[in-house]
Protein backbone atom coordinates (compact mmCIF):
# COMPACT_ATOMS: atom_id res chain seq x y z
CA UNK A 1 0.00 0.00 0.00
CA UNK A 2 1.19 3.35 -0.76
CA UNK A 3 2.08 5.55 1.76
CA UNK A 4 1.01 8.66 1.11
CA UNK A 5 2.19 12.22 2.77
CA UNK A 6 0.40 15.16 3.86
CA UNK A 7 1.52 18.31 5.22
CA UNK A 8 -0.68 17.39 8.74
CA UNK A 9 -0.49 15.46 11.22
CA UNK A 10 -2.56 12.10 11.51
CA UNK A 11 -4.44 11.35 14.55
CA UNK A 12 -7.24 8.91 15.30
CA UNK A 13 -8.74 10.45 17.95
CA UNK A 14 -8.95 13.96 16.32
CA UNK A 15 -11.75 15.80 13.95
CA UNK A 16 -11.56 13.64 10.91
CA UNK A 17 -8.74 11.85 11.79
CA UNK A 18 -6.14 14.79 11.88
CA UNK A 19 -4.58 16.56 15.00
CA UNK A 20 -6.09 19.58 16.99
CA UNK A 21 -2.76 20.48 16.59
CA UNK A 22 -2.65 20.95 12.67
CA UNK A 23 -5.98 22.20 12.55
CA UNK A 24 -4.87 24.97 15.20
CA UNK A 25 -1.03 25.24 14.20
CA UNK A 26 -0.18 28.77 15.48
CA UNK A 27 2.24 28.94 12.85
CA UNK A 28 0.00 28.61 9.92
CA UNK A 29 -3.58 29.52 11.33
CA UNK A 30 -5.56 32.63 10.08
CA UNK A 31 -9.07 34.28 12.25
CA UNK A 32 -11.33 34.22 8.78
CA UNK A 33 -14.20 36.72 9.87
CA UNK A 34 -16.91 36.89 7.33
CA UNK A 35 -19.02 39.57 6.27
CA UNK A 36 -19.65 41.39 9.59
CA UNK A 37 -20.95 44.26 7.91
CA UNK A 38 -23.04 47.15 8.41
CA UNK A 39 -25.80 46.41 5.98
CA UNK A 40 -27.08 43.47 7.78
CA UNK A 41 -25.76 43.70 11.56
CA UNK A 42 -26.65 47.10 11.46
CA UNK A 43 -30.53 47.74 12.69
CA UNK A 44 -30.37 51.03 10.62
CA UNK A 45 -30.49 48.80 7.53
CA UNK A 46 -33.12 46.16 7.86
CA UNK A 47 -31.95 43.59 5.62
CA UNK A 48 -32.13 43.27 1.59
CA UNK A 49 -35.42 41.59 1.85
CA UNK A 50 -37.33 43.33 4.64
CA UNK A 51 -37.13 47.55 4.56
CA UNK A 52 -38.15 47.80 7.91
CA UNK A 53 -36.38 45.17 10.81
CA UNK A 54 -39.37 43.92 13.22
CA UNK A 55 -38.27 41.67 16.01
CA UNK A 56 -39.65 38.49 15.38
CA UNK A 57 -38.93 38.77 11.45
CA UNK A 58 -35.97 37.24 10.03
CA UNK A 59 -33.68 39.93 10.71
CA UNK A 60 -34.70 39.24 14.60
CA UNK A 61 -33.33 36.43 15.01
CA UNK A 62 -30.35 37.76 13.32
CA UNK A 63 -29.53 40.23 15.37
CA UNK A 64 -30.59 38.51 18.32
CA UNK A 65 -28.11 35.90 18.08
CA UNK A 66 -25.51 38.31 16.83
CA UNK A 67 -25.72 39.75 20.49
CA UNK A 68 -26.28 37.65 22.71
CA UNK A 69 -23.88 34.66 21.36
CA UNK A 70 -21.89 35.66 17.93
CA UNK A 71 -20.12 38.75 18.77
CA UNK A 72 -19.07 37.87 22.36
CA UNK A 73 -17.78 34.98 20.95
CA UNK A 74 -15.89 36.25 18.59
CA UNK A 75 -14.80 39.04 20.39
CA UNK A 76 -12.52 36.41 22.83
CA UNK A 77 -11.48 34.68 19.66
CA UNK A 78 -10.50 37.83 18.45
CA UNK A 79 -8.53 38.90 21.43
CA UNK A 80 -6.92 35.94 21.51
CA UNK A 81 -5.47 35.89 17.89
CA UNK A 82 -4.03 39.32 18.61
CA UNK A 83 -2.50 38.11 21.87
CA UNK A 84 -0.61 35.42 20.27
CA UNK A 85 -0.25 37.96 17.21
CA UNK A 86 -1.57 35.73 14.93
CA UNK A 87 -3.24 36.48 11.39
CA UNK A 88 -6.29 38.13 11.20
CA UNK A 89 -8.56 38.48 8.02
CA UNK A 90 -11.53 40.50 7.25
CA UNK A 91 -13.83 39.37 4.23
CA UNK A 92 -16.48 41.88 3.11
CA UNK A 93 -19.04 41.98 0.28
CA UNK A 94 -18.85 45.36 -1.80
CA UNK A 95 -18.80 46.21 -5.45
CA UNK A 96 -16.10 48.52 -6.35
CA UNK A 97 -18.01 50.06 -9.26
CA UNK A 98 -20.72 52.53 -8.38
CA UNK A 99 -22.68 50.75 -11.19
CA UNK A 100 -22.11 47.53 -9.76
CA UNK A 101 -19.98 46.06 -13.38
CA UNK A 102 -17.17 44.07 -11.67
CA UNK A 103 -20.71 42.23 -9.85
CA UNK A 104 -21.08 38.69 -11.59
CA UNK A 105 -24.24 37.00 -12.51
CA UNK A 106 -27.30 37.24 -10.32
CA UNK A 107 -25.42 38.44 -7.44
CA UNK A 108 -25.47 42.49 -9.79
CA UNK A 109 -29.21 41.89 -9.91
CA UNK A 110 -29.23 41.20 -6.14
CA UNK A 111 -26.76 43.86 -4.95
CA UNK A 112 -28.96 46.42 -7.43
CA UNK A 113 -32.24 46.03 -5.95
CA UNK A 114 -33.23 49.61 -4.67
CA UNK A 115 -31.98 49.00 -1.21
CA UNK A 116 -33.39 51.68 1.85
CA UNK A 117 -32.99 51.78 4.88
CA UNK A 118 -35.42 51.97 7.89
CA UNK A 119 -35.77 55.65 7.23
CA UNK A 120 -36.62 54.68 3.77
CA UNK A 121 -33.37 56.29 2.37
CA UNK A 122 -31.04 54.59 -0.09
CA UNK A 123 -27.89 52.74 -0.33
CA UNK A 124 -25.80 50.76 -2.31
CA UNK A 125 -23.18 47.64 -2.18
CA UNK A 126 -20.68 50.04 -2.89
CA UNK A 127 -17.80 49.80 -1.25
CA UNK A 128 -17.38 53.22 -0.09
CA UNK A 129 -20.76 53.52 1.50
CA UNK A 130 -21.29 52.64 5.23
CA UNK A 131 -23.19 50.29 4.56
CA UNK A 132 -20.42 48.08 2.96
CA UNK A 133 -18.46 48.72 5.69
CA UNK A 134 -17.27 46.51 8.66
CA UNK A 135 -18.99 46.74 11.88
CA UNK A 136 -17.67 48.97 14.68
CA UNK A 137 -17.88 46.29 17.33
CA UNK A 138 -15.05 44.15 15.54
CA UNK A 139 -12.97 47.07 13.58
CA UNK A 140 -10.10 45.91 11.99
CA UNK A 141 -6.77 46.93 13.09
CA UNK A 142 -3.92 48.53 10.84
CA UNK A 143 -2.09 44.90 10.92
CA UNK A 144 -5.39 43.09 10.23
CA UNK A 145 -5.96 42.10 6.13
CA UNK A 146 -9.48 43.26 4.67
CA UNK A 147 -10.31 41.80 1.47
CA UNK A 148 -13.01 42.55 -0.31
CA UNK A 149 -15.69 40.09 -2.50
CA UNK A 150 -17.86 40.09 -5.05
CA UNK A 151 -19.19 36.93 -5.03
CA UNK A 152 -20.29 35.00 -2.02
CA UNK A 153 -17.40 32.90 -2.06
CA UNK A 154 -14.04 34.90 -1.52
CA UNK A 155 -11.87 32.51 -3.73
CA UNK A 156 -13.60 33.35 -6.77
CA UNK A 157 -13.71 36.90 -6.58
CA UNK A 158 -10.52 38.05 -4.63
CA UNK A 159 -6.63 37.64 -4.32
CA UNK A 160 -7.46 35.96 -0.95
CA UNK A 161 -5.38 32.33 -1.98
CA UNK A 162 -2.20 34.27 -2.95
CA UNK A 163 -2.44 36.52 -0.09
CA UNK A 164 -3.03 33.29 2.17
CA UNK A 165 -0.02 31.49 0.81
CA UNK A 166 2.44 34.18 0.52
CA UNK A 167 1.93 34.68 4.37
CA UNK A 168 2.33 31.04 5.24
CA UNK A 169 -1.47 30.60 6.24
CA UNK A 170 -2.59 26.44 5.60
CA UNK A 171 -5.73 26.46 8.06
CA UNK A 172 -8.75 28.85 8.45
CA UNK A 173 -11.00 29.48 11.52
CA UNK A 174 -14.25 30.66 9.98
CA UNK A 175 -16.52 32.73 11.88
CA UNK A 176 -19.40 34.98 10.45
CA UNK A 177 -22.30 34.99 8.14
CA UNK A 178 -24.06 33.65 6.47
CA UNK A 179 -23.60 30.50 7.40
CA UNK A 180 -25.56 28.37 4.51
CA UNK A 181 -24.15 31.06 1.91
CA UNK A 182 -20.80 33.14 2.09
CA UNK A 183 -19.34 31.09 4.89
CA UNK A 184 -20.57 27.46 2.88
CA UNK A 185 -19.26 28.70 -0.51
CA UNK A 186 -15.84 30.03 1.00
CA UNK A 187 -15.07 27.42 2.93
CA UNK A 188 -15.67 24.87 0.02
CA UNK A 189 -13.40 26.77 -1.85
CA UNK A 190 -11.03 26.83 0.10
CA UNK A 191 -10.74 23.16 0.70
CA UNK A 192 -10.80 22.55 -2.69
CA UNK A 193 -7.62 24.06 -2.55
CA UNK A 194 -6.27 22.13 0.02
CA UNK A 195 -6.97 24.76 2.95
CA UNK A 196 -8.05 22.95 6.79
CA UNK A 197 -10.73 24.76 7.46
CA UNK A 198 -12.49 25.01 10.96
CA UNK A 199 -16.08 26.74 11.83
CA UNK A 200 -16.79 27.88 14.59
CA UNK A 201 -20.47 27.20 15.33
CA UNK A 202 -21.31 30.15 17.96
CA UNK A 203 -19.68 32.51 15.79
CA UNK A 204 -21.67 32.15 13.10
CA UNK A 205 -24.88 33.04 11.83
CA UNK A 206 -27.82 32.93 9.29
CA UNK A 207 -31.52 33.92 8.77
CA UNK A 208 -32.89 31.94 10.81
CA UNK A 209 -31.83 28.33 12.94
CA UNK A 210 -33.07 25.42 11.16
CA UNK A 211 -30.77 27.29 7.82
CA UNK A 212 -27.84 27.48 10.00
CA UNK A 213 -28.09 24.27 11.37
CA UNK A 214 -28.41 22.41 7.64
CA UNK A 215 -25.67 24.18 6.40
CA UNK A 216 -23.46 22.93 9.60
CA UNK A 217 -24.50 19.60 9.51
CA UNK A 218 -23.12 19.48 5.57
CA UNK A 219 -19.43 21.73 6.43
CA UNK A 220 -19.15 18.97 9.41
CA UNK A 221 -20.04 16.25 7.01
CA UNK A 222 -17.58 16.67 4.26
CA UNK A 223 -15.81 19.82 4.53
CA UNK A 224 -14.75 20.96 8.22
CA UNK A 225 -13.78 20.53 11.46
CA UNK A 226 -17.23 21.73 12.98
CA UNK A 227 -16.45 23.19 16.71
CA UNK A 228 -17.36 25.90 19.02
CA UNK A 229 -15.52 28.99 20.75
CA UNK A 230 -14.50 27.36 24.07
CA UNK A 231 -12.55 24.52 22.16
CA UNK A 232 -10.61 26.99 20.47
CA UNK A 233 -9.85 28.96 23.27
CA UNK A 234 -8.95 25.70 24.61
CA UNK A 235 -6.54 24.54 22.00
CA UNK A 236 -4.98 27.72 21.00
Amino acid sequence: MINFEFSYKHDPNGPKGISIDSWLDKKRSALLLVDFQNYWLDKKYGSESEIVWREGSTMGYVFKRYEKIVLPNVLKLIKRFRDLELKIIYLRNASHNKKLLDVKGVLRKIYAHELKDVKNNPYHMYSKEHASQIVKEIKPMDRDIIITKTSMGAFGSSDIDGILRCNGISSLIFCGGYTDACVDSTVREAVDRGYLCSVVEDCCISNNEEDHKAALKILDKYLSWVTNTEIILDNL
